[in-house]
């Protein structure tokens, strides 16, 4: 409850409801990390930064910017090839 308090008094967000997937600290203060495939994959700032993740996240500041929803397109046959695009162009 102590670091609700201090957060609250630093003006720091605190995303009430949000669980870090990575360390288990609830509530997530500060800057919560949203992987941008997984349904309900959260991280926080410590754990974004330190566990390796295989997906991109949105980093989300504010509580209020949360996405209700997210629509991601993922290359599962591997990295573009940048080659072929070319040759399709012309």
């Amino acid at each position: 409850m102590e670091r609700i308090t201090k957060a609250k008094e630093a003006g720091i967000p605190i995303h009430f409801g949000y669980v870090c997937d990575g360390c288990q600290t609830r509530p997530i203060i500060g800057d919560l990390y949203k992987c941008s495939v997984l349904k309900d994959f959260d991280y926080c700032s410590t754990c974004e930064a330190t566990k390796p993740h295989k997906y991109p996240f949105l980093k989300i500041r504010n509580p209020k910017q949360r996405p209700s929803t997210i629509f991601t397109m993922i290359n599962e046959e591997g990295p573009v090839n940048h080659k072929f695009i070319k040759k399709c162009k012309k």
